[in-house]
């Protein structure tokens, strides 16, 4: 069974708001300072029921191999 139109939408959303709310080395979130960001933890769970995983971006995560 494929993804709906609705279900894609719901994907790129969750997509920005972790592109918008990433999470630090130290734990917190790159968007708002907070360690436990709801925003984060929501679009965490939008990717949960749809069985896929978000896009990851290495370079702007920090957690690149070491120059």
């Amino acid at each position: 069974m494929g993804l709906t139109h609705n279900a894609f939408d719901q994907l790129d959303a969750a997509q920005l708001a972790l592109d918008a709310h990433p999470r630090l080395r130290d734990g917190r979130c790159g968007g708002c300072g907070e360690f436990n960001c709801s925003t984060y933890a929501d679009a965490q769970l939008v990717f949960a029921r749809h069985g896929r995983l978000p896009r990851r971006r290495v370079a702007e995560s920090g957690s690149g191999a070491p120059s």
